[in-house]
């Protein structure tokens, strides 16, 4: 429910993240996605709900208690990278901060896409986004996962969110677009149907000897291209 998802964000320590986890490589996240990676991005994005609050845990305490979340085991799980399981465990200790027990599940690369489109099987997860543009990492993150769920539950707002997605990625005119955007913004940053923690300053590292590496416009590897 709502407030259990602002208990979880308000107890979080994202500069902890930042210092711990990227050892300074990284910055505390402003919106839903990474600032500063897309080119329809405008400032009056950044910093909504949440977002421009920061760390609370008088506040992430009280909304724990009234949303049922205190003294609730839950299960995080992650995808085995190092990076992944040190913002699972830096979580935990936040959460028990707030009176909330949590399991870390670490996966294998292997098994992780069978546990994670499986949503019976955890309660919070450590993922990514990546895209091109503002709109199509929205849009490409709440297609194909049901606005981060990984499965089509509805949300409040998700019926405006699909609205505005399919009307915004054909939108030509900048304000337009802009401005819808920037409701879909404050419907994410409201419903925190997931948080973003931190913006790294590179997702990718290649040897300078490999050839012809490409990104797609989803911002994935184009694996087939690879050569040495």
């Amino acid at each position: 429910n709502d407030d259990a998802r602002k208990a979880v964000a308000l107890a979080l320590d994202r500069q902890a993240i930042v210092d711990i986890a990227y050892s300074g490589f990284a910055t505390v996240s402003r919106m839903p996605v990474a600032a500063g990676s897309f080119f329809d991005e405008q400032e009056r994005f950044l910093d909504q709900g949440i977002y421009g609050t920061g760390q609370d845990i008088e506040k992430a305490k009280e909304l724990a208690i009234s949303s049922g979340l205190v003294n609730q085991e839950i299960r995080l799980i992650n995808n085995g990278a190092s990076d992944s399981m040190v913002v699972a465990e830096l979580i935990q200790d936040n959460l028990k901060a707030i009176g909330v027990t949590v399991n870390i599940w670490t996966l294998d690369t292997g098994s992780w896409l069978g546990v994670i489109f499986d949503p019976t099987q955890w309660d919070l997860a450590v993922d990514f986004t990546l895209g091109s543009s503002l709109v199509g990492a929205y849009g490409m993150w709440y297609s194909m996962h049901g606005g981060g769920t990984y499965d089509d539950e509805e949300w409040v707002g998700s019926d405006r969110f699909a609205e505005l997605y399919s009307i915004a990625s054909k939108e030509p005119d900048d304000i337009k677009r802009g401005d819808m955007v920037m409701e879909m913004t404050e419907l994410l940053a409201e419903g925190l149907i997931w948080y973003s923690l931190v913006d790294m300053s590179s997702a990718i590292a290649y040897s300078k000897d490999m050839q012809s590496f490409t990104q797609r416009m989803d911002g994935s590897v184009d694996y087939m291209k690879i050569s040495w």
